[in-house]
């Protein structure tokens, strides 16, 4: 059986793409080797992020919250800043990797990547690395324009 993995980005106003974008790659990469979905923990998602996802079977997307009979192998979560009803909803659902994350649970992480090293100083990532940093890729560029995983 195939291992199912879980990715959350940040749909919060104001964000920006960039938690969407290193989702959407990081679900292309993975979905060739494991079963993949995405969910989007906003109540309603702008106009840019669905046109951004259109290309995902509709079946591989949760909006607002999870089926309460799902677990995951892992869980990656992109938001800056966990909620607690969001930890309290994911942390025995699957291993959980945080990237970036800044919130109270930050610790509480049992991973955590972050890609601006030194930002969050009060506890240490597993790994930092500014090389994450997203850059202007071909990949990202077919995201952008909608026309991902096209090839």
């Amino acid at each position: 059986m195939k291992k199912r993995f879980l990715l959350i980005p940040s749909c919060k106003k104001g964000n920006g793409s960039g938690h969407v974008q290193r989702m959407l790659l990081l679900y292309y990469e993975l979905k060739v080797h494991v079963s993949v979905f995405l969910l989007f923990p906003c109540k309603v998602l702008s106009p840019g992020i669905r046109e951004l996802v259109k290309k995902i079977p509709y079946s591989d997307i949760f909006e607002w919250q999870l089926p309460e009979q799902m677990d995951w192998d892992v869980i990656v979560v992109d938001k800056r800043k966990t909620e607690k009803d969001e930890w309290l909803a994911w942390k025995d659902r699957g291993f959980i990797v945080g990237i970036d994350e800044g919130g109270p649970y930050r610790k509480d992480f049992p991973y955590l990547i972050d890609i601006i090293p030194g930002i969050h100083k009060k506890e240490s990532a597993s790994i930092e690395n500014p090389a994450f940093i997203d850059l202007p890729s071909p990949a990202h560029r077919k995201i952008q324009e909608g026309k991902y995983p096209d090839k």
